[in-house]
């Protein structure tokens, strides 16, 4: 997989061309196989499960382009895994997608006052 830089800035490579050159080197040069991409959006906070969604949509856009530039391309991006809790619920509704809901027995204690209830019952879900 590789990890691409949706805008946190902590991780990842930016989704532009340098990131398909490196791709199609390491698939041709090193023997590589990448199967797609990881895309961690831990920046986004909104409380407000609407913002939180836009905000979504923006950080993955750019992850969008890279995917379909790759197919283009003909380089492997089969798989993509996305997200964290804050935006599980609207990675997850696209079957193209594997969102990732991080696990753990204690989380951030600020989820349980700012997302829970809206994770679990944005719009769409509840």
């Amino acid at each position: 997989m590789l990890d691409v830089d949706c805008g946190q800035h902590r991780t990842g490579v930016m989704p532009d061309q340098k990131a398909v050159e490196f791709l199609s080197r390491s698939f041709a040069v090193c023997g590589l196989n990448p199967v797609g991409l990881h895309a961690y959006d831990g920046h986004i906070h909104a409380s407000d499960p609407v913002e939180r969604e836009k905000e979504c949509e923006a950080a993955f856009a750019p992850v969008a382009a890279l995917r379909d530039q790759l197919r283009v391309c003909r380089l492997p991006a089969k798989i993509m895994v996305l997200g964290g809790t804050p935006t599980f619920p609207f990675h997850a509704r696209r079957p193209a997608r594997n969102a990732r809901q991080e696990r753990g027995v204690l989380w951030d204690f600020g989820y349980s006052t700012r997302f829970l209830t809206s994770i679990f019952c944005t719009r769409r879900w509840c």
